[in-house]
This record gives structure tokens, sequence and C-alpha cells, in this order.
């Protein structure tokens, strides 16, 4: 019997799609207005957190059958979820219309603060460990489609040195360390293996033997390698594009490139099916 694919899902789906809506609300506002309103507010930072977050739940949605929740235990993650990071959602894109840095909030008064400080933290912080549940449930799951939950569960990987980078910030109450460094790079490519390698898995379902899990092995790997580079580059206080680092990125990312354009070749030569098409029954 197959299953729907956003069984329960409803409610985080929709905060999804409101989230990727937001951002190209904000996108229009950015071209009319400008990226900045006075004081503090930066109108480029709800755009890309609604559009982050949007993608990142609704990946989580699809992937939601795979995990091994109860009836009663999915459905209250699921609510949790729209919950959480809905509100999250709210205070980032409302505090920069107000001129507010909503996470960082610096000369502001009290309350501003207060949110940008404490609530926005513990928003964060709590997204964090719905998501390590989620993650957890995936893990304990034993399903047919082994190769695709066997990705999901390396992507996992990507996601810890995500919620470091995110605790490093919090910390620092700021994503920059001195002038150049910048933590946002490293949390948010951890973020998007969670659309890579799972992709990367989708297309090698097909692949018998251990090629599909050796070549997933060794692509998170090297994500991983990048995102723990990123990282020493905001340490060390340098940008993006500065030096060494920059070009071992580089190639890992072609490499990384070039290994999904394979997989998607022997995908296409051997199914055309949709990753979900097949049944979800465990």
């Amino acid at each position: 019997m197959k299953k729907k694919i956003f069984i329960d899902s409803k409610p985080i789906v929709l905060i999804g799609i409101m989230g990727l809506l937001v951002s190209l609300i904000f996108l229009l506002v950015i071209f009319i207005h400008g990226r900045y309103v006075l004081p503090d507010g930066d109108l480029t930072k709800p755009l890309s957190f609604n559009a982050a977050i949007g993608l990142f739940i609704i990946n989580l949605a699809v992937f939601l059958n795979l995990a091994n929740f109860s009836e009663k235990g999915r459905k209250l993650w699921v609510w949790w979820t729209a919950v959480v990071f809905g509100l999250a959602m709210v205070f980032e894109s409302v505090q920069p219309l107000r001129g507010v840095d909503p996470r960082f909030a610096h000369n502001h008064n009290v309350y501003d603060i207060i949110i940008g400080k404490f609530l926005m933290s513990s928003l964060s912080v709590i997204m964090m460990v719905l998501t390590i549940i989620f993650m957890i449930k995936i893990f304990k799951s034993k399903h047919t489609r082994n190769i695709l939950l066997f990705a999901i569960k390396w992507s996992a990987s990507s996601l810890i040195l995500a919620f470091i980078a995110g605790l490093i910030m919090i910390a620092l109450l700021s994503r920059h360390l001195g002038e150049n460094g910048n933590f946002i790079w490293s949390h948010g490519f951890a973020f998007h293996a969670l659309q890579i390698i799972p992709l990367l898995g989708w297309f090698l379902e097909n692949e018998k033997g251990k090629k599909a899990k050796t070549i997933i092995s060794i692509t998170s790997v090297m994500w991983n390698i990048i995102v723990v580079l990123l990282s020493i580059q905001a340490f060390l206080n340098q940008s993006l594009f500065h030096g060494i680092i920059f070009y071992i990125n580089l190639l890992l990312g072609i490499i990384i490139t070039t290994i999904i354009g394979y997989a998607w070749f022997l995908w296409k030569a051997k199914s055309r099916k949709l990753p979900f098409e097949t049944s979800l029954s465990n």
C-alpha cells in the first residue's frame, strides 16, 4: 500500500510554503525599497532566513514517513515544529521591518534585546532539539528505501556541524568574528546537506552492492570537510574567498558536483520514477 508523501505533515508544509512566499515578498520589497531599514534592519536577513527555513522543514516533511514515529508522536512533533518554526519566522520577519536586528539587537529598548538575546536564541535551541529528535527517529527506522535512508542518516552529520555553528553565533551574539569571519557560511552550507545528500541517495537507489553507500559516504565526508574549512575561515577572521581554503573548497565542490552528475546519469539510465513514487510502507 502506498502512503501519501505528506501524511500528517500539512502544518509544517504550510509553514514551509509560507516561508518561501514571505522570502519572495522580501525580495520584492528590497527591489523597491532597498535592503536597509534604519537603524539596524537588514531585509536580506529575513529573506534568506525564511527561504532556508521553508525549504528545510519541507524537506523534513518529505522524509517524515521514513522516520520511526508512532502516530501520536508524529502528530506531536509536527505541531511543535510548526509552532516553533512559525514563531521564529514571524520574529525574524517583523523585527527588521522595525529597523531592529532580530537576533543581535544592540542599543535598542529592553524588549528588542529580550527578543533577540533570549527569545530567538531559545527558539533556535528548540528548533535544534526538534531536528535532533527527528534524526534519532530516522536512525531507528528500518525501511525498504535503505539507500535513501542511508543518505539521510549521513546528512545528519552535517546538521550537527550546522548546529555547532549556530551555537557559536548564539554565544558570540553575532554571526561575525572580527571584520571578515562569518559563521553563517558554514551554518548554511551544512544545512543544505539535507537536500543534496538524500538527492544523491535517490539517484543511487538502483545501484547494487556497496557501490551506492561508498559513493554517498565519500561525498558526505567531502561535504563535511567543506563545512569545517568554512568554520576555520571564520575562526581565522578570513573572508569566504580567502587563500588556500577557498581553492580547496572549490576543488571539493567541483568533485561533489561531478559525483552528483554521474549519479544522475546512472539514475536516468535505469529509472524515471520520482523519489516517492514507490511504496513508503515499511
